[in-house]
């Protein structure tokens, strides 16, 4: 890997998308190989990576678009492209819209999701240069390097007041969500979804991450 920026992961594979040789390299999950399976090449500074059971989405900040890719194959050839965007960094799906955290104009944009349209459904904005995003059922997550916060937005709607941030963070680059569990260490906080809330951030020589849970957090 090159610069390596973003990931997922579904069932069988792990997608990073490699900043520094334009390309997603796809393993196999659960595994010590450092080999690809497959590689999607012919990118333009890819920073996102999101993936569901038909397409690779990949943000590409160099060329200002997010391109889908069919999933489980060799081609490097996008199946559709979303263009008009300033520096996408972050991407996220559902069943419904692709979400793109665009970085040059400090806001979060949805798009319809497996349509060749560039036209967005919904934009939240008045944020500082988000870096990535994550959505659920309930809510979209977006990260602030600039006031060190992961704020959660109403899913599916044109408002761009939040429900709620999580604050006291150190640069957050990134967020992810995962099933809630019991956690070991309790320190008080409200998670509204029940959901983990996976927050990485670089400051103070390393990358750190913190886990919060309903009611706990794990560090």
């Amino acid at each position: 890997m090159t610069a390596p920026y973003g990931v997922a992961v579904d069932s069988n594979y792990v997608y990073v998308a490699n900043a520094g040789s334009t390309t997603v390299t796809i393993y196999p999950i659960h595994t010590t190989t450092s080999t690809a399976t497959y590689t999607v090449s012919g990118l333009s500074s890819p920073y996102g990576v999101a993936v569901d059971s038909s397409y690779v989405y990949v943000t590409n900040a160099g060329s200002t678009t997010v391109k889908a890719y069919p999933i489980d194959t060799t081609t490097s050839t996008a199946t559709y492209t979303i263009s008009g965007l300033n520096s996408p960094t972050g991407v996220a799906v559902d069943s419904s819209y692709v979400y793109v955290s665009d970085w040059g104009t400090s806001t979060v944009k949805e798009y319809p999701i497996h349509t060749t349209t560039s036209t967005v459904s919904y934009t939240i904005s008045g944020l500082n240069e988000p870096t990535n995003v994550a959505v659920n059922s309930s809510y979209v997550y977006v990260p602030d390097t600039v006031t060190d916060t992961v704020t959660a937005y109403p899913i599916n709607t044109t408002t761009s007041t939040a429900t709620y941030t999580i604050s006291g963070l150190n640069g957050p680059q990134g967020v992810a969500l995962g099933t809630a569990a019991t956690t070991t260490t309790s320190v008080p906080l409200i998670d509204r979804c029940g959901q983990f809330i996976f927050v990485f951030f670089a400051g103070l020589g390393g990358i750190y991450a913190i886990i919060r849970a309903k009611g706990k957090v794990n560090v």
